[in-house]
């Protein structure tokens, strides 16, 4: 409730924030799940020093003074409010006519890992705003006649393809005076290695997704 939130988090964390030098006043509210504290600095201070000084606050926090689920962190130094430029994605042929063709997954990957990543580097570029589209990713649709036929519950098909995508790194060995390191390289490529991923065995056999 407001009032725990306001007990637990917001006076304890205010009163911490008190020291930090050139600070005129702090304003806080606290509401359903969250708090949120505005530190009002003088004027003559300057803005990037002042967020050093939160982030040095807030990382020396004494252990015990919040909730240990809370974790108190700086919000951004720009917002979506600060939006100056829009721009759009659309595939054209050699003359500059628009084309069909790209799915809107393709379209946000190609803003998420080119685009933006280009327009990040730009001088006096805050943040890029991906708008729209489909954020690429794999999905596994369970069949619960399968489950209770393999007697498998979806905790261990949850499991199986968390644990099958991870790189694993062991230790070196050492043939004729030369080390050679050990990996397992385990990262999922492709929609084959998900659905061989294996998530249990009966009588021997080996349930996988696809299964």
């Amino acid at each position: 409730s407001p009032q725990d939130i306001e007990d637990q988090i917001t006076y304890p964390l205010t009163t911490s924030l008190l020291g930090i030098p050139g600070v005129e006043s702090i304003r806080s509210t606290s509401m359903f799940g969250f708090s949120s504290i505005n530190i009002i600095f003088n004027e003559d201070v300057e803005f990037y020093w002042s967020r050093t000084r939160i982030l040095e606050k807030i990382n020396s926090l004494p252990s015990g003074l919040l909730p240990q689920d809370a974790q108190p962190a700086l919000g951004p130094d720009a917002t979506a409010l600060g939006q100056v430029f829009w721009y759009t994605l659309e595939g054209r042929d050699p003359e500059g006519n628009v084309t069909g063709g790209w799915d809107l997954h393709e379209i946000r990957s190609i803003q998420d890992y080119y685009v933006k990543l280009g327009l990040s580097g730009v001088e006096g570029v805050a943040e890029v705003a991906s708008v729209g589209g489909y954020v690429r990713e794999y999905q596994v649709d369970v069949d619960p006649d399968a489950l209770r036929a393999y007697n498998v519950g979806i905790d261990q098909v949850m499991m199986a393809v968390k644990n099958s995508n991870r790189d694993i790194g062991a230790k070196t060995i050492e043939v004729n005076k030369v080390e050679y390191l050990v990996r397992g390289l385990g990262y999922i490529e492709s929609l084959e290695d998900i659905e061989n991923t294996v998530v249990a065995v009966n009588e021997n056999t080996p349930v996988l997704i696809s299964d």
